[in-house]
């Protein structure tokens, strides 16, 4: 292999990884050296397209939708002249882009056009079918444009190492929108499937993300009925579901994760106490403590990752939702010191613009 063929490879996987990782500064520099890099390479033209594709997918990570849809658009006779594989790689990513500007109707008429070509790839598949998933989802739930922006843009057009990752995820999307169209059965079916190929993989991390997807369901459930024992009924599955997650979290030293955990905790306790008044005084007061501690952590967390934008705004949104809750169960216990305590500490430390700024972009 040719020293321009060896350093192209080295810095095309390393540009993927940095895109991966959110750091699209670093990324950007390894793709314009791509694109220097390309054309003397032993096959410029398949290097050329390739290059291409991964400038498409890093205009996405930047939130430069417009922009991305033109590139892939650009490629479309490049693809052609290699074959209709490559052809639909850039349909793919034509339809993701289309799906981000809101078109869904062009997106899915061009995933349906990329599926045939694309075939088994096992390269590009996963993400295909990802993709039409994440539609799925968007064409009935168009408030979750951020969060599937998001994870559009760190998939791309190709899927290597991470396939079962993807049909995993996959499955958990599909639950998800089962519930929310009101499917709660079907949901909660597809989520035991989702439990049992985490047994049998044992991926006790994806297991915990299960095990709190069943707590939104059943926490959702006891709202939606008006049995009262019904909804004890789903609200003691939920807290259960949770205890069990942040008991797997907490193992693996996922402090945030588990933080995160004690902040759902709370809300679903804020929830039902405050239409059933059904938690004891000593049950608000362990909540309160914990959530007093999840605040501190997720705090200190957000301070080391502002690099990462997209993990950023999520932990800044769960400190807002930490803080709500606490103050929720402080009034709840009648406790005004700590309530004060609470809001002298929070105007002290926390930078609540920043946290506010983080929920509007999302």
């Amino acid at each position: 292999m040719r020293l321009e063929d060896q350093q192209w490879a080295i810095t095309f996987s390393v540009a993927q990884s940095l895109r991966f990782a959110n750091k699209l500064e670093e990324a950007e520099k390894r793709v314009a050296a791509l694109e220097e890099l390309a054309p003397r390479t032993l096959e410029p033209v398949q290097r050329t397209f390739l290059t291409k594709i991964e400038r498409a997918a890093l205009f996405m990570c930047q939130g430069q939708h417009n922009q991305a849809a033109i590139a892939y658009r650009n490629i479309q006779a490049l693809a052609r002249s290699l074959g209709t594989s490559y052809l639909g790689i850039v349909l793919l990513g034509v339809a993701q882009t289309e799906m981000m500007l809101g078109d869904y109707a062009a997106a899915e008429l061009n995933l349906n056009r990329a599926e045939p070509l694309i075939g088994e790839d096992p390269n590009h598949a996963p993400t295909l079918q990802l993709t039409r998933a994440y539609l799925r989802l968007l064409s009935a739930h168009p408030e979750w444009v951020s969060s599937v922006s998001l994870a559009i843009a760190q998939i791309g057009t190709t899927i290597v190492t991470v396939e079962p990752q993807v049909s995993k995820q996959i499955m958990l999307i599909q639950a998800h929108r089962l519930h929310l169209e009101g499917r709660h059965d079907e949901a909660l079916h597809t989520l035991e499937a989702c439990a049992a190929l985490a047994y049998d993989q044992h991926d006790v991390c994806f297991f915990s993300d299960v095990l709190q997807q069943q707590a939104f369901v059943h926490q959702r459930l006891a709202h939606a009925t008006s049995d009262v024992d019904e909804a004890a009924q789903h609200h003691q599955i939920a807290m259960r579901k949770l205890s069990q997650a942040r008991a797997i979290r907490q193992e693996h030293g996922h402090k945030l994760s588990t933080a995160s955990i004690d902040v759902t905790a709370a809300e679903y306790i804020v929830q039902w106490h405050d239409r059933y008044h059904g938690v004891s005084h000593n049950e608000l007061r362990e909540a309160f403590q914990r959530i007093i501690a999840a605040m501190r952590t997720i705090y200190s967390v957000s301070q080391s990752i502002a690099e990462s934008r997209t993990r950023y705004r999520f932990v800044r949104s769960r400190l807002r939702h930490a803080f709500e809750a606490a103050c929720s169960l402080a009034l709840f216990l009648g406790d005004t010191p700590a309530l004060s305590a609470l809001i002298v500490e929070a105007t002290a430390q926390y930078d609540w613009s920043v946290v506010h700024k983080a929920d509007t972009d999302n």
